[in-house]
């Protein structure tokens, strides 16, 4: 009789035991399947990988992050070269240095007795500064050897006036006839402003340059002597 209670007993508390609650014998299943769960999530996955050329198991946690290799560092990209600088410019060709002329044989040229036959007669010379109130120089080569160089001055209301007079003597020294033409003569003069030879080239039948400078005087037989 007491077991049939007892047993009555056992049964009721199962009945009333709460829902929630895990049967007996079923417990240590359930822990045991909750443990292999979470055994089989920690499990490493692994992979076989060279390094250094030998071969090495790695392995990773299930669920965790690859971090991705860092990029290499974008190299700077070269500096131009410097432009080239321009090729210095060449030296111009030195010119040839010009022929000289070779020396001129003026004695060949020499002609006195023509000079002497030209002159024989004295020539009158005169050059103008021109203008409206023009200044004469004339100069006076007589026959007979006597020189005179006059400076005559002009104007409307007193017409020619002397102004200056210097009286010498000339003579004959050479005469050339040059290959650019004309008569050349040259004369002794003696004068108290002048004194050596010069010359009085011809080159026409009107016009004689006189001088070292071959200064322009006209040829006028008519001229006259004023001073």
């Amino acid at each position: 009789m007491r077991c049939r209670l007892l047993l009555v007993a056992l049964l009721s508390l199962a009945l009333v035991a709460p829902a929630g609650a895990p049967a007996l014998g079923a417990s240590g299943d359930a822990g045991s399947a909750v443990a292999a769960a979470k055994k089989k999530a920690k499990k490493k996955r692994c992979k076989t990988k060279k390094v250094h050329g030998k071969r090495k198991k790695v392995c990773k946690k299930k669920g965790a992050k690859v971090k991705p290799k860092p990029k290499p560092p974008v190299p700077n990209p070269p500096l131009p070269n410097p432009p080239l600088p321009n090729p210095p410019l060449p030296n111009p060709p030195v010119p040839n240095p010009p022929v000289p002329n070779p020396p001129v044989d003026i004695e060949q040229y020499r002609a006195d007795d023509v000079g002497r036959q030209a002159i024989a007669q004295g020539a009158f010379l005169e050059r103008s500064t021109g203008g409206a109130f023009p200044v004469y120089t004339r100069i006076f080569l007589y026959a007979d050897g006597r020189l005179r160089i006059s400076t005559v001055e002009w104007n409307v209301v007193m017409g020619e006036k002397c102004t200056d007079t210097v009286d010498g003597a000339w003579s004959f020294d050479k005469a050339y006839k040059p290959p650019e033409g004309g008569l050349l003569i040259v004369l002794n003069l003696q004068s108290p402003t002048i004194n050596g030879p010069q010359v009085f080239w011809a080159v026409s039948d009107t016009v004689v340059k006189v001088g070292k400078d071959l200064v322009d005087y006209s040829i006028n037989p008519n001229m006259a002597d004023s001073c």
